[in-house]
């Protein structure tokens, strides 16, 4: 299976079921796949919910049908939560996403990992007919951060590589590694995307006030021969210079550079356990320009070729060519 770690975003993956095997629910279309540790247990390499099915006859086999099953993540929990009318008044980020879930989506843990961290203060809003996704896209744009529902339903809500005590207990390190705890990555890539770049960004606010913030620095690194990096940006939910100003010095923030994501492949792992899609691992790579760095597993692939072997296929950081964290939505005013 393949979990996603950034912004709500559902991993998927597929399991396969030869006649004479079956596949056990835990109720409904939830769905947990273990992974047997000999005398450590069971692991949970997901807890999610079942998809589509498809039915074949594999070409290896004239006998045996392959069911096929699609599942997805625990991030699946997040979605399809409809909001018909919900009014807050104007509260920190952390605020807002806690009264959310309590109102919304009370069966995920929501106090375990968002830390009253790096708040920002978010405007009064009514939500009128819309999901609980609008939620969390309101307080992305204003706070930077992301948010994931883990295999032991956890919402964390908190900055890409904030540490909040949920990291891995391996590293990877391709100087020395003990084969134990810290692991050479294979086929590691680093991809420079400035696919999303901004340095110069206009901001309309709700009341048609505008401001125009830029970045000098990357400008000078980024503009030449009369390539522009300018985008317009619109504010929804205020109209005064100080909102837009901050609203507009955040995008800058996370899109002045280009985005750095990075992507490896670590074999013969003792177990599942030892990593989990949304953990910080400890990178050392010089392909991936990276030294002793923490960074988070946004995507992460399982595969167990052998008993007692696995195989672990990750993205860190941001995923590529993700599209603009900074929407334009309509604006709904305060009751």
């Amino acid at each position: 299976p393949s979990i996603s770690a950034y912004d709500g975003q559902i991993g998927t993956g597929t399991v396969g079921i030869r006649d004479g095997g079956s596949l056990a629910t835990a109720g409904g279309r939830q769905v947990r796949l273990t992974y047997d540790q000999g005398g450590a247990g069971a692991f949970v390499v997901l807890d999610g919910f079942l998809g589509e099915e498809e039915r074949s006859r594999p070409p290896d086999d004239a006998l045996l049908r392959l069911n096929t099953y699609s599942v997805q993540d625990r991030n699946a929990v997040l979605a399809h939560r409809r909001i018909a009318s919900w009014s807050r008044p104007a509260e920190t980020d952390r605020a807002r996403v806690l009264a959310a879930m309590a109102a919304f989506c009370a069966a995920v843990d929501a106090t375990t990992y968002v830390p009253n961290t790096s708040t920002v203060n978010l405007p009064a809003k009514a939500y009128e007919d819309t999901f609980l996704d609008e939620v969390f896209a309101d307080a992305m744009e204003q706070s930077g951060k992301t948010w994931f529902v883990d295999n032991a339903n956890r919402l964390h809500w908190h900055k890409l590589d904030e540490a909040v005590g949920f990291d891995a207990t391996v590293a990877i390190d391709d100087a020395s590694p003990n084969g134990t705890t810290e692991f050479a990555p294979v086929d590691p890539r680093r991809r420079q995307d400035p696919y999303e770049l901004a340095n110069d960004v206009r901001v309309v606010g709700s009341g048609g006030n505008a401001v125009t913030v830029a970045d000098a620095a990357s400008i000078t690194a980024h503009d030449a021969d009369g390539l522009k990096h300018q985008d317009n940006l619109q504010y929804p939910d205020g109209d005064a210079t100080a909102d837009l100003t901050a609203f507009g010095n955040e995008a800058l923030a996370e899109r002045k550079d280009e985005r750095p994501t990075w992507t490896c492949r670590l074999e013969n792992l003792p177990s599942p356990g030892v990593l989990q899609a949304g953990q910080r691992i400890l990178v050392t790579s010089a392909v991936m320009g990276l030294a002793a760095a923490y960074k988070r597993i946004a995507q992460l692939q399982w595969e167990t070729p052998a008993p007692g072997v696995g195989h672990a296929t990750r993205e860190l950081g941001s995923p590529k060519r993700l599209a603009s964290r900074r929407r334009r939505r309509a604006h709904r005013p305060a009751h």
